[in-house]
Formats: C-alpha cells, structure tokens, sequence
C-alpha cells in the first residue's frame, strides 16, 4: 500500500496554484509549493502544506510580500548582506542560494546573510 493517498505532483500544483491566486508569479508559487511539499515528504509536516493559509493570510497583511528580489547591501568576493523586502522566505533563500553559488565559483566559498525576509510573519533578524 503506498505511503500517499495521492501523487505528490498534483497537491504541488495545487498549492502553486493557491500561491499564483495570491499574486505570486508563477515561478515563485512553484517555489513555495515546492518546498512546503518537500516538507511533508520527508517527514516536517509542520513546516509543509499545512502553512498555506498562514502563508495566504500573511500575504494579504502584507506581513510578506510576493515577488521579492534581493538587494545587495554589502558585498565582496565571498560574502554578502542582502535584503530580501519581506519576501517569502522559500524564494528569498532561493535568490540568496544563487548568488552564494556564484561567489563559490569565483572564491570557493561564500556567506550569505538575509535580512528582512519573511518567516512567522515577522523579520528575520527579530528572534
């Protein structure tokens, strides 16, 4: 008997599809769908699908905002601050991971540090 009662990839695009009703581009609402998804299949169902309706909530609060793009507030060869605007913290730390990936390229190594991300509808720097 399998584990799930459904395909994972049709409740992925079911969130997806939540997150673009709540104004997220479409590659953003892939993004979070994805990774709350991901959450439940390895077992942190509280950090998955269940989030959606905070998520949405925190959205139309403007707790969050949808289709954030970093801004670089410090950086050098390996390391960089960056701003997120109250992103979703999904795609924040996806745009974040990129540009560590590119800094590792050129110096092998980087430090990343987000600041003004979403998570629990508050900053990421506030405990």
């Amino acid at each position: 008997m399998p584990a799930h009662r459904f395909p994972h990839q049709s409740l992925q695009e079911l969130i997806a599809e939540i997150f673009a009703a709540a104004a997220c581009e479409r590659h953003e609402a892939s993004v979070v769908a994805d990774h709350l998804i991901q959450a439940n299949l390895t077992g942190h169902d509280s950090h998955g699908v269940i989030r959606t309706p905070i998520y949405v909530r925190w959205l139309n609060e403007g707790k969050v905002r949808a289709n954030q793009r970093l801004t670089v507030i410090f950086e050098n060869d390996a390391v960089a601050v960056v701003d997120g605007h109250m992103g979703l913290g999904q795609s924040i730390s996806e745009q974040a991971m990129t540009l560590g990936i590119q800094k590792t390229k050129k110096s092998g190594a980087a430090i990343i540090a987000i600041r003004n991300c979403g998570r629990r509808g508050k900053r990421c720097q506030e405990p």
